[in-house]
């Protein structure tokens, strides 16, 4: 079961478990796992703040759920987002400055009011990350490969990735296209189907599922059944943030079968809307 793009709404993310009984089934010792493709935490700058503390919450409920399931943790799955990987080199920073409890208003303050102020406002759970939290995003996993073809990550394509050997230590180039690259379309040099399917071919994938992107910055017409099909091998989607014109949806991805095309995902058995 794969959600994506909380972005601090803690409802939608307690609904993602509810719908599926993705805790109790894992606890049950059922074959199944639960992938979040990144960006738990943040809040857009200027949208209404509709739950605040949202993102600290869902980062300590992960925790709380991978601590509560034992061994079977390792079938509850965050990986790392954008977000999560700036807000924790912003939170890096302010510390190495001098940044405690005490003075984090300060600092935080004068970050916001520099120069390049706009961009740290993007990241701002650095006003509410605790030390803990820090060190458990940190060691966030970057991407997932099934044996069968499945591939999840936070946004995209790898250009400079030329194997699966370069997805286990990445450079920062390899990084950056996967936690922050866009579709073209979306972006005037984005990556290209066809490079998303060169891309799948040198890992041994078939299907590439991501967030990352709205679905409002893409093509109308590739926007279907909730969610937006880039060519023929990969899907973008919104649980959270991001959704319209699509849908808030989840996805239940059989690991056991291939699938050679985004064309297989039907509507009610791989694509599920979060609240039906």
């Amino acid at each position: 079961y794969v959600a994506t793009d909380f972005h601090t709404h803690w409802s939608d993310f307690n609904q993602w478990p509810k719908q599926t009984k993705l805790i109790e089934r894992i606890e049950a010792g059922e074959d199944v796992y639960g992938l979040i493709l990144g960006d738990v935490i943040d809040h857009k700058p200027g949208d209404p703040i509709v739950e605040p503390y949202g993102d600290a919450k869902i980062v300590d409920r992960i925790m709380q759920i991978q601590q509560q399931l034992g061994a079977k943790g390792e079938r509850f799955i965050y990986v790392k987002g954008n977000h999560e990987f700036a807000a924790t080199d912003a939170y890096a920073m302010l510390k190495r400055n001098g940044m405690n409890e005490n003075n984090r208003h300060q600092h935080i303050r004068m970050l916001y009011s520099s120069p390049q102020g706009a961009y740290f406002q993007q990241f701002n759970f650095i006003e509410r990350m605790t030390d803990q939290q820090y060190d458990y995003l940190i060691s966030l996993p970057t991407i997932v490969v099934g044996k069968n073809g499945f591939v999840g990550v936070h946004a995209g394509t790898s250009r400079a990735a030329r194997g699966l050997a370069d997805l286990v230590h990445p450079s920062p180039k390899v990084l950056e296209e996967l936690l922050w690259d866009r579709p073209i379309g979306a972006k005037v040099d984005g990556y290209t189907p066809p490079q998303t399917d060169a891309f799948l071919e040198r890992i041994g994938g078939s299907l590439l599922i991501v967030g990352h992107t709205p679905l409002g910055y893409l093509p109308r017409k590739d926007v279907k059944n909730g969610v937006a099909l880039f060519g023929q091998h990969q899907l973008v989607f919104a649980t959270g943030y991001g959704a319209p014109p699509g849908v808030q949806s989840y996805l239940a991805i059989d690991l056991s079968k291939r699938y050679e095309s985004v064309s297989q995902l039907r509507y009610g058995v791989e694509i599920h809307p979060l609240y039906p």
